[in-house]
Parts: structure tokens; sequence; C-alpha cells
């Protein structure tokens, strides 16, 4: 069954073991595609295999996967208290994420978690992206969209600006 497939039956929760025990093994000797198979055990919720998915946390090689890697910890399994450090690192921007891929992810990250823990730190650290006109506009946009999760603001209840009235001509 192509990992494709695979994903799709590990979304609903309908992945046997023995499919999932032959994806991990995969994505542990470095055959299939390891965005496929990160994918379809984040979807499994298979966090017996946290230590797989950490793994690609800092691939320098391939920011995508670091990107997935840290969606899967903290958004789909809940663990952004555990990756807090990591989260503010790449909110921080490291020099070998060029697209600004595991950033975004972060910042995303950074919202829900800070809607229910308060820590200065992060906070701050988005509201410096927001307010730094030398910033991309997507990163300023996301900040300022974890900033309102973070306030406890739905997104729909953001206002609707043009960009100009918001960022500045970025």
């Amino acid at each position: 069954m192509s990992e494709s497939a695979l994903i799709a039956k590990a979304t609903p929760g309908k992945l046997s073991e023995s499919e999932l025990r032959r994806v991990a093994q995969g994505l542990a000797s470095g055959t299939g595609d390891p965005y496929e198979a990160l994918l379809v055990i984040g979807r499994a919720n298979a966090k017996q295999h946290r230590a797989l998915v950490e793994r690609y946390l800092q691939c320098q090689e391939d920011p995508m996967l670091a990107r997935l890697a840290l969606q899967i910890l903290c958004r789909y399994w809940g663990l952004t208290a555990e990756y807090r450090e990591a989260v503010e690192q790449f909110v921080c921007k490291v020099p070998w994420d060029e697209d600004d891929d595991v950033r975004l992810m972060a910042i995303d990250c950074a919202g829900p978690f800070l809607a229910r823990n308060r820590l200065p730190r992060l906070m701050s650290l988005l509201l410096q992206i927001f307010r730094d006109d030398s910033e991309r506009q997507i990163v300023r946009e996301a900040s300022y969209d974890s900033l309102a999760l973070a306030a406890g603001k739905a997104l729909e209840e953001l206002p609707v600006l043009p960009a100009t009235s918001i960022l500045g001509a970025t």
C-alpha cells in the first residue's frame, strides 16, 4: 500500500499496527519518503514513535521535514510545553531555515500555547517580530495572528485590514 493511502487510513485512526510498524521501520532505516512516513506517524497519533519524529526537528538539509516534525509534536500531539525551547529557537529564526518554513510553524504553534500558558519571553518575541518593519509580511502577519490567539481571540474575530494598515508598506 502506498504511503498516501496509509496517510488516508491513519487520519481517521484505521491504520493497523503492522502498517504503522512498517512505516516506522522504513523511516528509521531511511527507506521510503520521510515526509509521507512522518505524516502517517503524526496522523496516526503514534506517540510511541516520538523519537523518530524528534530526529527530524533539526533537519537542516530539509527544513520542510523539520517543519513537519514540529507540527506533529506541537500541533498534532499537543506537546508544545515539552518543545518550548525549540519553538522559541525557531521563532527567533535559525540560519538554515532560509524560507522561514520552520519559523512560520513555530509562530503558529506559539499562539494557542500562549493562550493557556503565560510566557513573557515568547510573547515578547512575537511582539518584536510583529513590530519589526524589516520582517517579511507573512512572518509579521503570522505573529499578529498568534498574538491574537494568545489574547483569547479567534482569528475570525480579527479585523481584515489592508497590509499597509497593519504592517506598513512592506
